[in-house]
């Protein structure tokens, strides 16, 4: 709140919206309230992954379930990047027509 332009309001949305970076980043803190332990961060990485892809293709103009299936579709082990994936999604939209 000691920024110029957050507020109270804007603080506590800012928190609840970071929550899943900030235990990646501090486990310890979560721990230490009597919060569930930090996932393994490469359960996280996915999760992050897909929420990153599906995003992005909303904001494309595709529907949520749409994207939600073309991601899931698209996810393999070997994707490292919400680029990637969002390309191989992108790409079974096009094979799919």
């Amino acid at each position: 709140m000691k920024l110029p332009g957050v507020g109270k309001k804007t603080a506590e949305r800012l928190m609840i919206e970071m929550r899943d970076v900030l235990r990646e980043w501090h486990p310890d803190l979560a721990l230490a309230r009597g919060a569930a332990p930090a996932p393994d961060i490469a359960e996280v990485s996915q999760s992050r992954l897909v929420q990153d892809a599906e995003s992005a293709l909303i904001a494309l103009g595709y529907k949520p379930q749409e994207a939600a299936r073309a991601v899931s579709a698209a996810l393999d082990e070997d994707v490292r990047e919400s680029e990637e994936l969002i390309r191989r999604a992108l790409k079974g939209f096009a094979s799919a027509r």
